[in-house]
């Protein structure tokens, strides 16, 4: 079972906070704008994380997953 996420919201001054982080400077207008926005990804993200798909991971090929331990002799 995965761990829920925090339901605290986004502030402008947890934006303002990642972007100095990784060295941006943002304007405390601008995190007041980009807030709703972020909040808004990262609610669809945890959403798409409850869905449990059991996707094949995506790394590597795309085929690589059905033809692990297959050899040319092997393969159709």
């Amino acid at each position: 079972m995965k761990t829920p996420r925090s339901a605290q919201p986004i502030t402008a001054e947890t934006v303002q906070l990642l972007a100095t982080l990784n060295g941006l400077e943002l304007a405390p207008d601008r995190a007041a704008q980009l807030a709703p926005e972020l909040q808004a990804l990262l609610e669809i993200e945890a959403q798409l994380d409850a869905l449990e798909l059991d996707t094949l991971p995506a790394t590597g090929l795309p085929w690589e997953p059905f033809t692990q331990g297959a050899s040319p002799e092997t393969m159709p």
